[in-house]
């Protein structure tokens, strides 16, 4: 394993979240009702940042938080989502790599009856093997295909993002 490469510290990811917060929030006022769905344990972990960050900045709008589990052979949905219909649901990951796990959980949503979906994610790489549209992203990172970029979260107070 190559030696990692860190891209993104803590203070870095803060004002990335802070912007992903505003961006969504910009795009969504005296909107529907949001919920924020994070993907497993990191995208959860975003989710809620976002999610603080979000009821300073519209202290009137109908939020919630959910975290998906999403592994090769099934999804769970943590809390159930009533209305669905009438919800933008904001999909939210650390990193999006191949667009497999964001692609499988917006064909759940969509399947469901969801009438409005949008993705958010810290960092994208450009090597998508999946067509995800990534409706908001905190960073862009050009890799190789053998790289792989990492969302570190293990310490709340020192998070982080590299290449290895």
């Amino acid at each position: 394993m190559s030696e990692k490469q860190i891209i993104l510290n803590h203070e870095d990811i803060q004002l990335l979240m802070k912007r992903l917060s505003l961006e969504i929030a910009e795009n969504h006022v005296n909107g529907k009702p949001l919920c924020l769905v994070g993907l497993n344990e990191r995208g959860y972990f975003i989710a809620k940042e976002i999610f603080n960050n979000l009821k300073d900045i519209l202290p009137n709008q109908v939020i919630e938080t959910n975290q998906m589990s999403v592994s090769h052979s099934e999804l769970h949905l943590t809390n159930s989502i009533n209305n669905i219909q009438d919800v933008t649901v904001v999909i939210i990951d650390d990193v999006v790599n191949s667009g497999y796990t964001a692609m499988k959980t917006v064909a759940y949503f969509f399947e469901n009856g969801c009438n409005q979906i949008e993705t958010a994610f810290l960092a994208q790489r450009e090597h998508l093997n999946f067509p995800i549209l990534a409706n908001y992203v905190g960073l862009s990172i050009a890799t190789t295909l053998k790289d792989h970029v990492y969302f570190d979260n293990s310490n709340p107070q020192q998070i982080q993002i590299y290449l290895a």
